[in-house]
């Protein structure tokens, strides 16, 4: 059999383009069936996400990215990551992995693994951990649960094999994240408005949308309560300013007023939820590209798009074993059933987050998906585990 090799991929536009376009060797092969609920990502935007002069992320921390041949063959590729603020605000020496994809060969995928264990080695790491791109605010986890649907927006999809390369390779469980499926039928429309009319009474609760008008001075209590409410979570990092701006620019051009709100106790911002339409529903007839015709296709497919995903939902620390949780859940479903959204997905959660879990299912939301993030220790020998 042919000798692996692997090389290091400079960050630049042009180099990056190849690196992103080996995914489609795994999901849409030539002559083969492929992967269909597999949504193929937009390759301009995957590309810049590795680009240290797109990217506020390599102000503070670095990468490395690496692609596999056997022969003269690609095979696989691998993001190597270390992320200083993770390790400063959780006191830990873990690098990351990310943009993993990979044939299903193990020995190549050993390889990838090893290079990026080696390269976080270098760097004065204990453990590797993933895959996050590049960050828990990116998409990160291996499917383990739900491969027969497409996945919701800026959620991955990837081949089941995944999960038995990594722990072959050494990797255990660090933590699921889990997904819920909820439509109109199954939410408990007959106890929930009395529940939060009693929330709303006793915190003096108010929903204010952000409307496009506003959005920019709402993004500053946006921030604040992000950096809050998530501070007490397995993984979670700060963003810092310049990660916010960005992460607000690209979600003002997809968001929907209507489905993205502040929730006030009195005149104090406590909390907030966004909403998105999935449109991946779109994006996986675009193969990768706007252009030429993919952005026509996008803008016809605008008003045909069924589901949503509750992208993001969080209170303040000090009020999360309230009940304001459900109140937040209720008033996210109900502005996406109001906006023509009959079902969709809320999540994700860490398995560890028992409040939230314990809330979707109250609500009447069923499991419907988990993605897997996976640790390697790196104390002992890269083969020995």
């Amino acid at each position: 059999m042919a000798s692996i090799k692997i090389v290091e991929c400079e960050l630049n536009k042009n180099t990056l383009k190849n690196f992103i376009k080996f995914a489609w060797n795994v999901y849409r092969p030539a002559g083969k069936p492929g992967y269909k609920y597999w949504v193929p990502p937009l390759i301009s935007q995957e590309v810049n996400i590795l680009r240290p002069d797109k990217n506020p992320f390599f102000e503070h921390s670095e990468a490395a990215a690496f692609i596999a041949t056997r022969g003269e063959i690609p095979a696989g590729r691998i993001v190597a990551i270390w992320n200083n603020n993770h390790n400063i605000f959780h006191d830990e020496k873990v690098g990351f992995f990310g943009f993993f994809e990979c044939l299903n060969d193990q020995d190549v995928a050993n390889a990838l693994f090893d290079k990026a264990s080696e390269w976080v080695k270098s760097k004065g790491g204990t453990a590797l951990r993933g895959p996050a791109n590049l960050t828990l605010n990116d998409e990160c986890g291996f499917l383990a649960k739900g491969f027969d649907s497409i996945p919701f927006i800026l959620m991955p999809y990837t081949p089941e094999y995944y999960l038995q390369l990594a722990e072959r390779a050494g990797f255990k469980k660090a933590q699921d994240l889990y997904s819920y499926y909820l439509s109109k039928e199954q939410m408990k429309w007959e106890i929930l408005p009395r529940i939060c009319e009693r929330m709303e009474k006793r915190y003096n609760l108010s929903i204010v949308e952000i409307s496009k008008k506003n959005f920019d001075s709402a993004a500053t209590f946006v921030k604040r309560i992000y950096n809050k409410a998530w501070s007490n979570n397995w993984g979670f990092v700060p963003v810092t300013g310049n990660e916010f701006k960005k992460l607000i620019k690209d979600l003002k051009e997809i968001y929907i007023p209507k489905m993205t709100f502040l929730v006030y106790s009195g005149e104090k911002p406590i909390g907030w939820s966004m909403s998105i339409p999935n449109y991946n529903e779109i994006a996986i007839k675009l193969n990768g590209s706007l252009f030429p015709f993919g952005f026509i296709k996008f803008l016809l497919g605008k008003k045909k798009i069924k589901q949503a995903r509750v992208f993001t939902l969080g209170v303040l620390p000090e009020l999360q074993q309230k009940g304001i949780g459900a109140y937040v859940m209720y008033h996210c479903a109900k502005s996406c059933v109001e906006s023509g959204y009959m079902d969709g997905e809320m999540g994700w959660i860490l398995e560890s987050n028992y409040l939230m879990n314990r809330g979707m299912e109250q609500i009447g939301a069923t499991p419907s998906k988990i993605h897997r993030i996976y640790e390697r220790n790196l104390t002992a020998s890269l083969r020995s585990q």
